[in-house]
């Protein structure tokens, strides 16, 4: 038997399976919130934006945002970057994945 899964649950396999690798780039925006106010949990082992894990994972938080909403406006959704880093976005530990 064979597991039927969209595109979109390979994808997130493959951005999952990322983040577990510590030879693959990966962001990572956990955000916590409801509609009136937001923050932004967010980590990386790749600082510097260029594609390639650092060594050592940074963690920062971001806060101010007027809910929810605005936060995944500014971060978007679950998906590969331009330099290829697997970018992992959740919503209250729900993952976001493109509609």
């Amino acid at each position: 038997m064979s597991l039927d899964m969209t595109s979109n649950e390979a994808t997130m396999l493959r951005i999952l399976d990322y983040e577990q690798n510590p030879s693959c780039a990966w962001q990572r925006y956990d955000i916590t919130g409801n509609d009136i106010e937001a923050e932004i949990h967010c980590s990386t082992n790749d600082d510097d934006d260029d594609g390639y894990p650092d060594g050592e994972i940074q963690e920062w938080i971001e806060e101010g945002y007027k809910g929810i909403a605005q936060a995944l406006r500014v971060k978007g959704v679950s998906r590969f970057g331009i330099s290829g880093v697997a970018v992992i976005v959740t919503v209250n530990g729900i993952v976001q994945m493109p509609a």
